[in-house]
């Protein structure tokens, strides 16, 4: 992704004296790709008249069918904004067929906007504004077009904040680099939970369940650590009116029981840093970034969830909770309300655990009214193989864990009902919802 960042600086740094295409130009320098019925494929979805210009333009498979797709950008004459829309063709069935018309800004000159198609992704980027710059890579599949990863560069300060998102993974890194002599001030790598209403179907091409399996996560025991048969592990997350659930899917071949509440054996640790990054973001990053600023201020409002297996005999499943601050009488009496299950499996063990929402002094009318809430958190899976060898410990995380700073912790993105971590667009949709409301739906 960042190749793909610097090589859009280099084209438009280089190509300023540009002024754009016409149609005719266009058709000209793309017919080497395309036979004439394809190009007319694409003229019938431009603008009415001749009143545009093409400033930039990429072919290549971001269908993943293996025949060509086309991106350029369009801008209008006349406009007294700074708009441009970026033109998505896909090659289906025969045809070039307009999957997306995305409305984009520059800032100088509309060339700011790129287009570069690679590794069956087409990248759009765009100029927000001096020093600030944003890439999106898309992809067409199964009738829609999803957004695939986000990279961002912006300076605050003293510091270059670059931030990477994978919306199909679920991975995501952040660094601040000290832009006077490239010096990483700032570094977290992590896994982002998206935490959906039970229930919600999830947009084919996006997951709700991250994978961890990563030898960076591993907090503890890396060098005992034997692979992901030996101990890796899946959460998912889901929430209704009142409880914020979590699945954990634990790998384990070898799974250590305690036989007393005190004795050595597998757990589980969940920790939730309570502040909302989601408004601290919007807040303070574009002055002063909140995770190198804020960090003194950002050891407060924790809570860990430890999850005790039992003996899946007598011994149910116990959950300790510790926090960096005394919890409230309500917090107390909605603690009662803590559930843990836990069952073995054939390749490990699965915890369930629901926790309400008045634990975490979370309001659930704020995400069902629409926002968008992230909280700072990471699961720590301790594992050990043998009873009579604590010391040799492995402890696998969501993120380069460490206790005492939050800003390492991964993310959990609480999603309102009507909002997806990440971006899709089927391009049936209108003729599915027609013909459903023809049958009287």
């Amino acid at each position: 992704m960042k190749t793909i960042f610097y090589s859009f600086i280099l084209l438009v740094s280089a190509s300023f004296s540009q002024t754009g295409m016409v149609f005719e130009e266009f058709s000209d320098a793309i017919s080497k790709y395309f036979d004439e019925a394809l190009i007319k494929d694409i003229q019938k979805e431009m603008p009415v008249g001749s009143n545009y210009k093409i400033w930039g333009w990429d072919v290549g498979d971001f269908s993943g069918d293996g025949y060509f797709d086309l991106a350029f950008t369009v801008r209008e004459y006349g406009l007294k904004s700074r708009d441009v829309k970026v033109y998505l063709f896909v090659d289906i069935e025969g045809y070039l067929v307009l999957v997306d018309a995305l409305n984009k800004k520059f800032v100088e000159v509309p060339l700011e906007v790129g287009i570069v198609i690679k590794d069956k992704s087409c990248y759009v980027t765009e100029k927000i504004k001096k020093f600030n710059w944003n890439i999106e890579g898309y992809r067409f599949n199964n009738g829609s077009l999803s957004l695939v990863d986000e990279f961002e560069t912006i300076k605050i300060e003293k510091f270059t904040k670059e931030t990477y998102t994978n919306y199909i993974d679920l991975t995501k890194s952040e660094k601040y680099i000290k832009t006077s002599n490239g010096e990483i001030d700032f570094r977290a790598n992590y896994l982002t939970i998206p935490s959906y209403p039970r229930g919600k179907v999830i947009y084919k091409g996006y997951i709700d369940e991250i994978f961890s399996f990563d030898v960076d996560y591993i907090k503890k025991g890396a060098y005992d650590w034997e692979g992901n048969k030996d101990v890796s592990f899946k959460v998912k997350s889901a929430y209704d009116q009142k409880y914020l659930y979590f699945i954990i899917d634990v790998f384990d071949e070898n799974v250590v029981i305690p036989s007393c509440e005190d004795c050595t054996g597998d757990y589980i640790d969940l920790w939730i840093d309570l502040h909302d990054y989601y408004k601290l973001e919007s807040k303070f990053v574009k002055e002063v970034g909140y995770k190198i600023k804020m960090q003194d201020e950002l050891d407060t409002n924790l809570m860990k969830f430890s999850i005790f297996l039992g003996d899946y005999e007598k011994e149910k499943p116990k959950v300790n909770i510790g926090a960096s601050a005394s919890l409230s009488g309500n917090q107390k009496l909605a603690s009662n309300d803590i559930k843990a299950i836990s069952k073995l499996t054939d390749s490990g063990y699965i915890v369930k655990l629901k926790v309400p929402f008045e634990v975490l002094n979370i309001d659930p009318k704020q995400i069902f009214d629409g926002k968008i809430s992230e909280y700072g958190c990471s699961v720590l899976v301790h594992d050990i193989d043998n009873k009579f060898r604590p010391e040799e410990e492995t402890q696998l995380a969501t993120s380069k864990f460490t206790n005492e700073s939050p800003a390492s912790w991964g993310s959990l993105f609480i999603m309102p009902p009507n909002k997806w971590y990440g971006k899709s667009k089927n391009i049936y949709r209108t003729k599915i919802i027609k013909y459903i409301e023809e049958y009287g739906f």
